[in-house]
């Protein structure tokens, strides 16, 4: 093996990574040895979108294909009929088969953008419906005879401390969009006079210390636990022992999972599997996720260039660093100078944030695009200028309200969201802002120009 493989080999163990099992050492010397292993991730296709949290993973993989080691990318499709209660407050809303096929269609699209499926060493995909629908009763008992209850029930998952927004109105509770990796780091906090908007009364209530405690998921449960959620560990981990591979790469909120996987695979295959758990995109100081599809707060991998550069310049100046980590192709020699010149105030986060949006823009549409994206950004959100090509939205009647209009323009997903930027006063109508989300538009509005939030535009055209 020459020294540049072993530097990536080195880089693959340390650049994400959080824990090995059974030990880096091992892998290593596997690794080393020149031996090839068959390795995989999973997801489930709960949605139609990947994030660039959900990158990490698949950027490790690739550099293991490179390498010449067989990477499989396994969909859940199965799963995702059922519900991973990993990290939830309430059970997952089961699929169709119809909504996780098109999912699937659209997550190819997206890996391939930084996995190869068509080069030398092919990486391929496969979905766990072709085997975990075809168990028995009699399997899946031979399957959990392999674990106790208690081991079930005592996940990580089920334990874990979350910060609660009490409304000051309603007295009605809500998973903080805030949250904390421990209870000393909630004690610890400094947090400002933050707003949020109460999702059931829709008013809106302080985000503090005042309002905010820490519960235990379980007491935050707004559904029971089912069954079925217990069982969701052995059919990830079966998916190890049918697939015989060697190891397996995910975030660190799928250890246990991926450690059942691995039990299995001793007993059914007499065979050692590697865990290893990447590093999830969290704020360094509050513990907050920073990639959230629940609270819809995530840099998606199919985001326009524009959307996907503002996005990420949206971030925390405290979260720059580990985003150039788990995200990008910048050398860690690179990244280290960085953080050093951050905290000698050498360099404005500004700087270092526009950099680090370009880079990943460039990784998803290119380098033309992510120029473009970057002038785009600047012209409008730094010199304030308005961008030269706006979406213009049609309306064959005499008027419309804001908040619908809003929402058919593509700048909210929901009416309470677009009620809520209102409320919040990030809606301007030719420079104005306006804060009734009752307001009417009608004829006089005819070709007047809407900012929406800190990146989106529209222009309303009567017809």
């Amino acid at each position: 093996m020459n020294e540049d493989d072993k530097a990536k080999i080195e880089e693959i163990l340390t650049r994400s990574v959080a824990e090995v099992f059974p030990s880096k050492e091992e892998l290593k010397k596997v690794l080393l040895s020149d031996k090839k292993l068959r390795i995989y991730t999973g997801a489930d296709v709960t949605g139609p979108q990947l994030h660039i949290g959900h990158a990490t993973n698949f950027m490790l993989l690739e550099k293991l294909r490179q390498l010449g080691h067989e990477i499989i990318i396994l969909f859940g499709d199965f799963t995702a009929m059922i519900g991973d209660p990993t990290d939830k407050t309430s059970a997952r809303i089961r699929l169709t088969k119809e909504q996780v096929n098109e999912n699937i269609r659209s997550w190819e699209e997206q890996v391939s953008k930084i996995i190869k499926f068509d080069s030398e060493n092919p990486a391929k995909i496969v979905k766990n419906s072709e085997w975990l629908s075809k168990l028995t009763f009699s399997d899946i008992v031979d399957i959990a005879s392999n674990f106790t209850v208690q081991q079930m029930i005592n996940r990580d998952m089920f334990k874990r401390n979350l910060a609660v927004v009490k409304c000051e109105h309603c007295s009605f509770e809500w998973m903080s969009p805030i949250q904390f990796g421990t209870i000393e780091s909630f004690k610890s906090s400094k947090l400002v006079e933050n707003k949020t908007n109460c999702p059931k009364c829709g008013k809106i209530t302080g985000l503090n210390k005042k309002n905010i405690v820490m519960k235990k998921v379980d007491q935050l449960r707004e559904t029971p636990i089912g069954f079925h959620e217990l069982l969701y560990p052995l059919m990830q981990g079966y998916d190890s022992v049918v697939l015989n591979v060697d190891m397996e790469v995910g975030g660190t909120d799928q250890t246990f999972n991926m450690l059942a996987g691995r039990t299995l695979q001793k007993r059914c295959n007499n065979k050692e599997k590697f865990v290893l758990t990447t590093t999830l995109l969290e704020n360094p100081i509050t513990g907050e996720k920073l990639m959230s599809k629940s609270l819809g707060r995530f840099v998606a991998l199919n985001d326009t260039p524009n959307d996907m550069f503002g996005k990420i310049m949206a971030l925390p100046d405290e979260t720059i660093i580990h985003v150039f980590i788990d995200c990008t192709y910048v050398p860690m020699e690179v990244i280290k100078t960085m953080e050093a010149d951050m905290k000698a105030e050498k360099v404005n986060p500004r700087d270092l944030k526009l950099r680090l949006a370009e880079k990943i823009v460039k990784i998803y549409h290119g380098e033309n695009e992510a120029e473009k994206a970057k002038e785009y950004f600047v012209n409008t959100f730094s010199k304030r200028e308005t961008p030269a090509e706006i979406k213009e939205i049609k309306i064959d009647k005499d008027s419309i309200n804001l908040v619908d209009f809003i929402v058919l323009s593509g700048n909210a997903k929901s009416k309470s969201e677009a009620r809520r930027k209102i409320e919040q006063g990030g809606v301007e109508i030719d420079g104005k802002k306006v804060g009734d989300w009752k307001f009417i538009l009608d004829k006089k509005y005819n070709s007047s120009t809407l900012k929406i939030g800190k990146f989106g535009f529209a222009k309303i055209k009567f017809v």
